[in-house]
């Protein structure tokens, strides 16, 4: 071995060190390079069949053993002065000597990796403990009084047997702690000095290896320990300095005391504009387990980032992967997002905040709840900015406005409270931003040739999205009211074709009826997907929680899971009596939406359990009212929902009213632009029938053929009837869908039939019970020569698959 080589290892060995105290988390980085299984608790030599074609493996495991070997000799060698100045009595190099040869002798041997060894070495410490105590307590303490020399040489001769001993067996097991236990059971080592030394090694080892114990700071510190306590004669005062030295061991308050000066200065001579220069010299770049808290950490790194962003960013990553210092990194984190959100002074300025700070976590518990609402709502409004249109645009920027006033009112309330003084600036100045950018939005979509297309045709409108375009219904909402609220209200049963707008009016049912009815939504497509009762009962617990808060922001108690575990329905009943008593002067609507579901439900469990629980509630719970809403009526159903639905009131949703049709055409929204010419109004009603979602989507499509004719002549014109004609191989392309999934629907014999209409007109008079079926349910209609189908838009469906 060369010089060049030995220094190497010495420095490496030196770097090991100083990684096992002062960087853990960057040494469980490196040994994962060298190994895989490697880890700060895995025990060398169990690896030691992989030294040969892993070279680094094996040079890691010679440089922890020569540390655990070395370390304590030299240290206990420099300490041992220091300790006899405070000590009268004389060290005892030579109990010291036993120990750490012991030690040495039994670290050798655990590189055997032998099991054998370590039972052999219970065997023989145990043996010597025993020996020694009854050699002691029988034979050495009676004869205490002669003055026998050989008797002195025998008590010297076990007492240095049992250090050596205790040496091999911590050496061997790799458990120091047990040879510190077994030594100070002995009697050894009861000084100040012991107390000293111990109470800092335990502490520093305790503050340094959460994650290394067994590994070499334990071989060093309680080495140390030993090394140096079992030198030192009988001392006074041992638990006060063993607990003040552990004390300040454990929270490492040697290393943080120049920590917290070093810190002190730099923040002294260290200007704002020029924190990014010194984020490297902090303390937690050379000293990743800090245990007391430094100052300023956090305001070095929000003040780097003004200057620069990727050298904070860095910083807060390195905080939280190789440090313990993680509460930092999210003060500064949460520093960085309030002064990003407090200096936006325009639009871009907020959009931009989305990507800026696009790394700032959105689900830490630790950051104000509010950041991560800023930073969607800047996200809703960039999604604004992003419309096709002017007028696109004012529509979306209306849900980051409302959430943004929403915010304000909730800062002065609950966990934001602390944050109010520094949120509220923020969300004044964003709520100003935004009504100021949505008027001169406004004025440009006032001024833009082009029409906005406001119709919404896809799935069922929310109040909060679709606002007014939601049309007509009245006489349904007020049935549905007058009779709730009569004495002894009947079993609702809403029932209306696909897309007929069930679902819609269901949505908007709370707005439609007074404050002492409370309409509870329940998708019952959801549920139907559980596959037990106890998963049914909890996701129906869950979606009348959540519809009552939107409904009418109350708040219904939580259930009981372990009674809903045990019998769902009963647990159910049980928490039904505490929303009861909880709200006792309103009732309750239970809208279940597609209640033919359950039937899926009753399928897979084979059980009719949850109808016999709905007709409990149907008969002896007199706040709740149940509705059912679906595309079937009583007849259509199976057999069993005849008990069920005894007496229920049927509410048919049918098409929509010439006057209410003519609304949803001419004025989805307030103040929209005359765009149709009456006779495109008039074949808009004919194709259509009032059917409220081939409304909105065949004006969709003359808004956007419109549109396309506008773009290239910039003058605005209205839609005509031609125009109308035009889109209707576009809705039946758009619509697809919806077409699609009425002809599935029907039977074969029924497909015939419509088949047959289309091309001729009539059928034969045999099929009368099938057409019967098809006039009820809205389909055809008898006139005075043929049958025609109420729907127009359905017979060009249909004439596309003949042909």
């Amino acid at each position: 071995m060369t010089a060049d080589s030995i220094w190497q290892n010495i420095r490496e060995s030196g770097q090991l060190l100083y990684w096992i105290y002062f960087k853990p988390f960057t040494l469980r980085q490196k040994l994962q390079g060298i190994h895989p299984d490697l880890g700060l608790n895995t025990s060398l030599f169990t690896l030691k069949a992989e030294f040969p074609p892993n070279p680094a493996l094996k040079r890691y495991a010679d440089q922890v053993y020569w540390l655990t070997v070395v370390t304590p000799i030299i240290i206990t060698i420099f300490i041992t002065p220091l300790i006899s100045i405070f000590n009268d009595g004389e060290f005892n190099w030579l109990l010291s000597g036993f120990f750490l040869t012991g030690w040495i002798l039994g670290l050798s041997l655990s590189t055997l990796n032998s099991q054998w060894l370590i039972r052999c070495a219970w065997w023989f410490i145990v043996n010597v403990m025993v020996g020694t105590f009854f050699l002691n307590a029988g034979i050495i303490k009676p004869l205490a009084e002669y003055d026998n020399h050989d008797l002195i040489a025998i008590t010297r001769f076990f007492i240095s047997l049992l250090f050596t001993s205790l040496g091999v067996f911590s050496g061997v097991t790799g458990g120091i702690a047990v040879g510190v236990a077994l030594g100070v059971a002995g009697g050894v080592a009861g000084g100040v000095a012991f107390g000293v030394s111990f109470g800092v090694a335990l502490g520093v080892a305790g503050g340094v290896a959460g994650d290394v114990a067994g590994g070499v700071v334990f071989g060093v510190v309680f080495g140390v320990a030993f090394g140096v306590a079992v030198g030192v004669a009988f001392g006074v005062a041992v638990g006060v300095a063993l607990c003040v030295t552990y004390v300040l061991g454990f929270s490492r308050v040697y290393f943080w005391l120049p920590e917290l000066i070093w810190v002190l200065i730099l923040h002294l001579v260290t200007p704002p504009t020029q924190a990014a220069s010194v984020l490297r010299r902090l303390p937690p770049y050379f000293d990743q387990l800090i245990h007391l808290p430094l100052p300023f950490l956090d305001k070095f790194i929000i003040n780097a980032y003004s200057t620069n962003p990727s050298a904070a960013q860095n910083t807060i990553d390195y905080l939280i992967t190789f440090t313990n210092q993680q509460k930092v990194a999210l003060r500064a984190m949460a520093g960085i997002a309030i002064n990003t959100l407090s200096q936006c002074r325009y639009v871009t300025d907020i959009t931009s905040t989305v990507d800026n700070l696009h790394w700032i976590p959105r689900n830490s518990q630790d950051l104000s709840p509010a950041l991560p609402l800023l930073l969607d709502i800047a996200a809703s409004i960039r999604a604004a900015y992003d419309g096709t249109t002017p007028y696109r645009k004012v529509e979306l920027l209306e849900q980051p406005i409302t959430e943004l006033s929403k915010l304000q009112g909730n800062l002065a309330t609950g966990k934001l409270a602390k944050d109010a003084p520094l949120l509220g600036s923020i969300t004044n100045k964003w709520l100003q931003i935004l009504q100021d950018s949505r008027k001169t939005l406004a004025e440009e979509a006032a001024n833009s040739p082009e029409i906005p297309n406001v119709y919404l045709a896809g799935n069922a409108l929310l109040p909060n999205d679709a606002k007014e375009r939601f049309k007509g219904r009245q006489d349904i909402f007020r049935a549905i009211e007058d009779i709730s609220l009569s004495a002894q209200p009947p079993v609702f049963l809403l029932y209306g074709r696909r897309r007929s707008g069930k679902t819609s009016a269901l949505n908007y049912l709370p707005q439609k009826v007074g404050s002492d009815l409370i309409p509870l939504f329940v998708d019952v497509q959801s549920i139907a997907s559980s596959t037990s009762y106890e998963n049914i009962v909890n996701d129906l617990v869950d979606q009348i929680k959540s519809s009552a808060f939107n409904a009418r922001n109350l708040i219904f108690p939580h259930a009981n899971a372990d009674a809903i575990s045990q019998d769902p329905f009963a647990g159910l009943q049980q928490w039904m009596s505490l929303v009861e008593k909880k709200i006792s002067n309103k009732r309750f609507l239970l809208c279940l939406d597609e209640f033919e579901r359950f039937e899926e439900v009753i399928a897979t469990t084979n059980s009719r359990n949850l109808l016999n629980f709905l007709r409990h509630v149907m008969q002896h719970r007199r706040q709740w009212i149940l509705l059912f809403s679906g595309s079937h009526r009583l007849n259509e159903l199976q057999p069993y929902w005849s008990d069920c639905l005894i007496g229920t009131r049927t509410l048919h949703l049918t098409y929509l009213q010439k006057s209410e049709a003519e609304e949803l055409i001419q004025q989805p929204v307030t103040n929209f632009r005359d765009i149709y010419e009456p006779n495109a109004v008039e074949h808009i009603l004919d194709l259509t029938n009032g059917q409220p979602y081939l409304i909105q989507l065949i004006c969709s499509c003359i808004v956007d053929h419109l549109n396309r004719d506008i773009r290239q002549s910039q003058v605005f014109r209205k839609a005509t009837m031609q125009d109308v004609r035009d889109v209707v191989p576009e809705v039946l392309e758009q619509g697809e869908g919806y077409f699609v999934e009425f002809w599935q629907y029907l039977s074969d014999t029924e497909r015939i039939i419509l088949r047959t209409i289309t091309q001729q007109g009539t059928v034969d008079a045999t099929d009368q019970l099938i057409i019967n079926k098809l006039v009820k349910a809205e389909i055809i209609r008898q006139n005075q020569v043929n049958l025609e189908f109420q729907v127009p838009l359905i017979r060009s469906y249909i004439e596309t698959l003949v042909e």
